[in-house]
């Protein structure tokens, strides 16, 4: 993984995680600066073609809260597993992600994958609502392996993660996670998901629903 922290450390102690979906970049990252808490710190998490993160810096904090988007959302559940998070909001995705029932089809998300290029994420992009400003500016096959790591590491047998969210949010123009999949995951954890006016991108409304907590 890789973490940029998008503030400094913070005075009152208060960290915001930002786990990305699949093919976050820095471009994409300027997406969620807004959203840093007032005198916290906020790092942005990208890149799951490995899943090294540094929990250890996180028991500099006193509070961590966490917003995750898309993939993120399984990512950032199963590296968190055992971190005390002070909220932990998820946004267009589940933590089944690849199912015909609550996620993404698993023949949708292998064909993406194994096809994916410089064209497929122009694709992506339009379907999932990404401005053209945070379009990621890495090379393509690079995320195809973020990619492809990612669909290996979730059919592994026992790695689904628990349940660390305490609120969620669906947009119902989603194209990418469709709403009623997500529905029905969250529904049976059992969180009432927040129904957005938004496609599958969501940054651009996150700080609106998280003020909502």
């Amino acid at each position: 993984m890789k973490v940029i922290e998008l503030s400094g450390p913070g005075k009152n102690g208060e960290l915001l995680l930002v786990f990305d979906g699949f093919g976050g970049s820095i471009p994409r990252s300027r997406a969620v600066s807004g959203l840093v808490p007032e005198e916290g710190a906020l790092w942005y998490v990208y890149d799951y073609t490995d899943e090294d993160f540094p929990l250890e810096k996180l028991r500099e904090y006193k509070n961590v809260h966490l917003a995750a988007w898309s993939l993120g959302v399984w990512q950032a559940a199963r590296t968190l597993r055992r971190t005390e998070l002070k909220s932990a909001c998820a946004f267009n995705g589940t933590l089944d992600p690849v199912s015909s029932e609550y996620g993404i089809a698993p023949e949708i998300f292998h064909a993406t994958a194994e096809n994916w290029s410089e064209a497929a994420r122009r694709k992506f992009n339009r379907r999932a609502g990404i401005p053209g400003e945070f379009s990621s500016d890495r090379p393509a096959e690079a995320e195809k392996l973020e990619l492809l790591a990612l669909e290996m590491r979730i059919a592994a047998p026992g790695d689904a993660p628990k349940n660390i969210y305490r609120q969620v949010f669906a947009g119902e123009n989603d194209r990418i996670f469709p709403l009623e999949n997500q529905l029905r995951f969250w529904r049976k954890c059992p969180l009432d998901p927040v129904v957005l006016t938004a496609p599958h991108y969501i940054w651009n409304l996150a700080a609106k629903a998280a003020d909502n907590e």
